[in-house]
């Protein structure tokens, strides 16, 4: 059972066999999130006029696929006992690619309100398995973890375009989400086909654990809560990227989503940097002054003079927080080395609550005092992952000491 298992040193001739194999897969798997996240948000216009929907609607439509994705981040990890395995990969990759398919071909609301949630829970599911197998059985989950995370930047680059071209290029709807479901389905089977044989770096089973206290539950709410704030900070951010520039500098929306590609560029080349020079081993100092050094470009960016600064500081930001997400993952899996799994699907749970939570407070803010002004709550959720951070590490600290203590 994954709570009665530690992390051992993996065989060296077993890791140098697998880890490329899952590096591919793993990669692969983040390309196809990427995908599903992506492409409804590009395509919801179209959406809306197919299906007759109110803004009311398309808002609930996008609301149930982070939905779908919480309740999964919570519920599996303690549904399934081997989540670091091929079986619920290939499965999770199924179910997302005919869900993602589906969208094309439902002709109602409440059909693609389903889709949209099966679609949200299978990426929780990847999300979980897909980071667990990659902490549980790669030697350096750091640069591994920024190297397959990058995948789901390039798709989230490429689909939006990719969609648009096909759509005014006058390819059948259905086809479009079709085409969109095979790279999934081909992941889903990659896995099925391609994925080494775990066993031998499987860690061994101990003896029973106990049960983790109150004052051993502290830093995982507090990476919790770094997760929740760095993924606010990550897709809010973006969300209201466009618009702050029309408002604040009054760029047309062309050039501002120009702009956005570029932000989005930099978290993807900041983890491609990140997978080559990163520390093996995550590190409380290193993610703290991620999240410091990301607070303060934030804030140069909205005391920009013009649009151009804003644009080139908003790339740096992408740049800064790219290497926060696999940290935090890498960091609970060093101080939970029994419950990888679980507290993966804690940190993702957390995730899930910050990307739905802190748009809708951005939009709150901004109805009272305007968006250039609201827009500062995104550098404060960064330095408020460096203080989750930091106040989790001394609860850790205390952890380990009682710990260690004899009586």
């Amino acid at each position: 059972m994954e709570g009665r298992t530690a992390l051992l040193a993996h065989p060296a001739e077993t890791e140098r066999t697998s880890t490329p194999r899952l590096v591919v897969l793993g990669s692969m798997s983040f390309a196809a999130v990427g995908i599903a996240v992506v492409l409804p948000g590009a395509l919801l216009p179209v959406l809306i006029e197919r299906l007759g929907l109110r803004l009311s609607d398309a808002g609930l439509l996008l609301a149930a696929q982070p939905f779908g994705h919480l309740c999964s981040v919570l519920l599996l990890p303690y549904a399934v006992s081997r989540l670091d395995s091929r079986g619920p990969l290939v499965v999770a990759g199924s179910l997302l690619s005919a869900a993602v398919a589906a969208l094309g071909w439902v002709s109602g609301w409440h059909g693609a309100l389903l889709a949209m949630a099966i679609s949200g829970a299978s990426i929780g599911a990847l999300e979980v398995g897909t980071n667990t197998v990659l902490l549980v059985h790669t030697p350096e989950p750091n640069r591994i973890l920024n190297l397959t995370h990058l995948f789901f930047g390039v798709t989230s680059v490429l689909t939006p375009a990719l969609a648009a071209l096909g759509v005014e290029a006058g390819v059948r709807w259905e086809w479009v989400w079709a085409l969109a479901s095979v790279p999934i389905l081909a992941m889903a089977l990659c896995w099925a086909a391609f994925a080494p044989s775990l066993a031998g770096t499987r860690p061994k089973p101990l003896t029973e654990q106990p049960r983790t206290n109150v004052l051993g539950q502290w830093p995982k709410l507090a990476l919790v809560v770094a997760m929740g704030a760095y993924v606010g900070a990550e897709i809010g951010f973006g969300s209201w990227y466009t618009k702050y520039l029309a408002v604040a500098h009054d760029v047309p929306l062309a050039s501002a989503g120009r702009g956005l590609s570029l932000y989005w560029a930099g978290l993807t080349l900041g983890r491609l940097l990140l997978a080559r020079w990163a520390p093996g081993q995550s590190g409380v100092p290193f993610v703290t002054a991620l999240g410091i050094g990301a607070a303060f470009v934030g804030a140069g960016a909205l005391m920009a003079p013009g649009a151009m600064t804003f644009m080139l500081l908003g790339t740096l930001l992408g740049v800064s927080l790219a290497g926060i997400f696999p940290w935090l993952l890498a960091l609970a899996a060093r101080w939970y080395p029994t419950q990888v799994a679980r507290v993966t699907g804690a940190l993702l749970s957390g995730a899930g609550l910050g990307q739905m939570l802190f748009p809708w407070a951005m939009a709150t803010v901004a109805e009272e005092v305007g968006v250039p002004r609201a827009m500062w709550i995104y550098p404060g959720l960064c330095f408020l992952v460096s203080v989750s951070v930091l106040w989790g590490s001394r609860r850790q600290r205390r952890r380990s000491v009682k710990a260690e203590a004899p009586f």
